[in-house]
């Protein structure tokens, strides 16, 4: 049985087999009746003598013994003498090969039996036997049924996918179409590829004649290179040369002495030894020549190695030639800025420090030993708190308790760095106005103040205020009790102290000044009215400095000054710079400041005279000065209470005291205890803060 479709359908070249539905074409070669028969393997024209149904080819005997043992598995018909000798019969090979293809069955189990039969309930070929027993029941058909019923099967199945030859066809025509899209594309790419190559290759052969002048230039810097090696290699030799033998004449210097002193020592084993009579002889005096010698060489001798470990390379980044630079000096670091000049009393105070290469250049990373302590006069030493912010820079604070000078030492590896140690000091907390007063005083002893002028502290807490309205002097102690209340005066302004705590008032009306007593009693009068040397005209201020009285006047815009001992004129200086002079001090530092009423600032002189400059561009109208130990100025003026530090920057305003501000304030005075006294004229009192 032959199906009809194409490929499927019996022709003389495809048989198809009723019982396994194979096509079998194993006569493609014989295309035409009469064409002789060849080797599908070899494709010689020697017969052929075997069908490999597994290959569907003819073999001949050489292709038959190769392809048996090959293919041992394949199923493979030989063809007898007869077949062989009909080359023509096309149909007798066709069914030679089916009837040795398919032989008749038998059941397995009925081996007599053949199996003409087909259970599709078990679907299986079956005998007779078979099916009236074990399949009884069953559907059966024949054998020739169930292959016809196959094949329609078959056939149906196979219909659907034909229909898919035409879109394959279809399909065939897009992939040509593209295949052709894609060789264009290909070319024009392959162009592109071409001309990029090209270009490329001659950058590349610019870059290789540019590398060529490089590298000849490179050869010149390579010789300059090893001459710069060499070059540091001596400095450092040189260098290293210069500091063994400074150190080396250091050490013989002190073996020198060393072996003086173990001569001395031998010499005091037998001093006990040496007769009464030579003890007073020449050579008494030449042994005494000689302690005396070794004992001073001993005091002036420097001990400490004369020459540091303080040598550093520093490699240069800008340039390969360069290589670096050898250096032997100090360490280059240095603060941002100034050192700080003071240092506040139980409050932090902070600077930074920035480290920097031996050549000078900023660091940029962290990691130095840096160490800042502070050494007050007292011994007392002081080490500060270091942090390091990764960067170069490194921020040190310190808190100090003690008052007074210091040094402030700073070492970056070990090394002071530029400038240290720094001179400064340690000092009273200047904003003294960040709290209230401690005590305000404006009646005394049932009496109410009129207009406070100056203010003066002495020795012991005593302290003294000139009333001016009232034309009397208040002496109290320390206690803010009441000693003594002078009168005598007319219009009293300034007062001072000197050391023996005596007392000395400015007279202003009576154009003198009158010395007393801490207790009150009259002591001494000087000046007297007038313009000339010796004559006062409206004296205002008063201060006290090594036996000198250093008066403020306000109608001469000058200072005079006087012997405390007995009122003796000494000189006048100053009305060239001065304009109503209120009040005077003297610094830390020797210098003699002057509230200069007149020009709205503060103006420093020597103790001699001489004009040194002014400061104070916030003041206005300036009556009262006061000075601190540590050199802090405090200027009284219509703003308020201004304090400047020792070289007169400009610090803070009293308008930050929280609690309210003066009404015109004119006095002003400091004791050793830190208490500031403020005199204020509008609103009759003197207040006193503890918090200096």
């Amino acid at each position: 049985m032959a199906a009809k479709d194409e490929g499927t359908t019996c022709t003389t070249n495809n048989l198809n087999c009723s019982l396994c539905t194979k096509f079998l074409k194993i006569l493609k070669h014989r295309s035409q009746v009469g064409s002789p028969a060849k080797c599908d393997d070899c494709g010689g024209d020697k017969p052929f003598v075997a069908l490999c149904i597994d290959c569907t080819q003819c073999l001949c005997r050489v292709c038959y013994d190769y392809h048996s043992n090959k293919n041992s598995t394949h199923d493979i018909l030989q063809l007898d003498e007869t077949t062989q000798s009909e080359p023509h019969s096309s149909a007798a090979v066709v069914m030679d090969v089916h009837s040795q293809q398919h032989k008749v069955l038998y059941c397995s189990k009925h081996t007599q039996q053949e199996l003409g039969y087909y259970c599709e309930t078990c679907d299986k070929m079956i005998c007779h036997s078979c099916k009236m027993s074990d399949h009884d029941g069953h559907i059966h058909i024949t054998s020739e049924m169930a292959v016809t019923k196959r094949q329609d099967e078959l056939t149906k199945m196979i219909a659907p996918v034909e229909k898919m030859s035409e879109s394959l066809l279809n399909a065939e025509d897009d992939i040509v179409a593209m295949k052709g899209k894609l060789q264009k594309q290909a070319k024009e790419i392959g162009e592109m590829i071409d001309k990029c190559h090209k270009e490329q290759h001659t950058k590349l052969n610019e870059q290789i004649a540019k590398l060529n002048k490089q590298i000849a230039k490179v050869n010149e810097e390579i010789v300059k290179v090893n001459d710069r090696h060499q070059q540091l290699k001596k400095e450092l030799e040189e260098a290293l040369s210069l500091k063994n033998k400074a150190l080396t004449a250091q050490l013989e210097e002190i073996k020198s002495v060393q072996n003086q002193l173990v001569d001395l020592k031998v010499l005091k084993s037998t001093i006990e030894e040496i007769p009464g009579h030579e003890i007073f002889s020449k050579r008494r005096q030449e042994v005494e020549r000689s302690i005396q010698k070794v004992s001073d060489t001993c005091k002036i001798l420097d001990t400490s190695p004369v020459e540091t470990d303080t040598m550093t390379f520093d490699p240069c980044s800008e340039s390969s030639i360069n290589l670096g630079k050898l250096y032997t000096n100090k360490n280059p670091s240095h603060l941002t800025g100034q050192a700080p000049k003071y240092f506040i009393q139980n409050q932090k105070t902070s600077f930074r420090i920035l480290a920097k290469t031996t050549k000078g250049q900023q660091c940029t990373k962290g990691g130095d030993q840096v160490h800042v302590e502070l050494r007050l006069f007292t011994g007392q030493v002081v080490v500060g708190k270091v942090t390091d912010n990764h960067n170069g820079s490194y921020d040190a604070s310190f808190e100090c308790k003690q008052l007074g000078k210091a040094k402030l030492l700073v070492l970056v590896n070990r090394q002071q760095i530029m400038g240290s140690p720094y001179s400064t000091v340690v000092c009273r907390n200047y904003n003294v106005f960040s709290s209230p007063p401690y005590k305000r005083v404006s009646n005394i002893a049932h009496e109410a103040m009129g207009t406070p002028w100056g203010v003066a502290c002495g020795k012991n807490g005593v302290w003294a205020v000139a009333d001016s309205s009232n034309h009397c002097v208040y002496v109290f102690d320390g206690h803010d009790q009441l000693v003594k209340k002078v009168t005598g005066f007319n219009s009293p302004h300034g007062v001072a102290f000197d050391t023996d705590n005596n007392l000395y008032v400015a007279d202003c009306d009576n154009h003198r000044v009158l010395k007393y007593t801490v207790n009150g009693q009259y002591m001494q009068s000087f000046g007297r009215p007038g313009f000339g040397d010796g004559e006062l005209r409206c004296p205002h201020g008063v201060t006290t400095h090594n036996g000198k009285v250093y008066v403020a006047e306000c109608g001469t815009h000058r200072i005079s000054v006087f012997r405390c001992e007995d009122g003796q004129f000494c000189s006048t200086f100053g009305d060239s710079h001065l304009s109503q002079p209120y009040d005077v001090a003297v610094n830390n530092i020797n210098q003699l400041l002057v509230a200069d009423h007149g020009h709205n600032c503060v103006s420093m002189y020597t103790l001699d005279g001489k004009y040194v400059g002014k400061f104070g561009a916030q003041l206005r109208n300036p009556c009262g000065i006061a000075t601190d130990l540590n050199g802090f100025v405090l200027v009284s003026n219509s703003n308020g209470v201004s304090i400047f530090d020792h070289v007169g920057n400009f610090i803070c305003h009293s308008n930050q005291y929280t609690y309210g501000r003066f009404c015109f304030p004119c006095g002003i005075a400091l004791n050793y205890n830190g208490y500031l006294y403020v005199g204020e004229q509008n609103k009759p009192s003197i207040q006193i803060f503890t918090n200096y």
